[in-house]
């Protein structure tokens, strides 16, 4: 359930973990992201069923697993980086937690934009929801919009902390700025691929999103990064509002 005492308890742990999240501890970010991800993973599979859940984990967490490491390897497509050995245990190059991350920040952000002013075609004869094309298109967009935004808020503080280290740094806190082109676009590809799996998504699915938001504007504010916190805290607002006005 996510309620703003929630919302608040994860914004301090952001403050407090943003002191020591520079050391390296085993298996601690996969088992955190983990926990991070279950609401959203419990939340499809109360709301659909196990073979929706499992095809959109797998659209999404290989998804991005296999971009993780094309982009390790080529800087294709957020410009060239590592990640440290702060962010655990890896699969070749790219942490295990990553795809785990991307799910539920994707799935999250499809989630809200999926329950706004868009409602799938009901089919009779097969008793399904269907999006037409357009929308397929539009969710794609608005999902890679607010993706973008989330990671105006995740990146700078990942990136201070030394998760994953920028080949050229950018201007915005070290990031450069094709990588939130490179986030637009897999948001975009992410936003379509949910339509062809999850007919008609539940707001709950978003919970994941909104407490992995508030964390990381804990951390930015525990680093002094004002610009990402200030974003990140007016994020949260809107998601938490948007996410109780349709849950109602």
């Amino acid at each position: 359930m996510i309620n703003r005492f929630t919302l608040l308890a994860l914004f301090i742990l952001g403050v407090i973990a943003s002191n020591v999240m520079a050391t390296p501890v085993l298996l601690v970010p996969f088992i955190a992201t983990l926990l991070f991800a279950l609401p959203a993973l419990i939340a499809l599979y109360n709301t659909t069923n196990t073979k929706t859940t499992i095809a959109a984990f797998v659209a999404l967490a290989l998804f991005a697993l296999v971009i993780e490491e094309i982009a390790v390897a080529t800087g294709v497509p957020y410009s060239g980086f590592t990640y440290s050995n702060l962010l655990g245990t890896t699969l070749i190059a790219v942490p295990l937690a990553t795809p785990l991350s991307f799910f539920a920040l994707a799935l999250g952000a499809w989630g809200f934009v999926a329950n706004s002013t868009l409602h799938p075609h009901y089919n009779k004869k097969k008793h399904t929801h269907t999006w037409s094309i357009t929308q397929r298109f539009i969710l794609g967009a608005t999902t890679a919009a607010v993706l973008v935004l989330a990671d105006l808020v995740l990146d700078p503080a990942a990136t201070t902390l030394g998760l994953w280290l920028w080949e050229q740094p950018g201007l915005y806190y070290g990031v450069p700025a094709i990588n939130f082109v490179g986030w637009a676009l897999i948001g975009f590809l992410a936003g379509v691929k949910l339509t062809f799996i999850v007919p008609k998504p539940d707001i709950r699915v978003t919970q994941s999103f909104q407490l992995i938001l508030a964390y990381w504007t804990g951390v930015n504010a525990g680093l002094g990064l004002m610009i990402p916190a200030a974003l990140g805290a007016i994020l949260s607002v809107i998601a938490y509002h948007r996410y109780h006005h349709v849950k109602k």
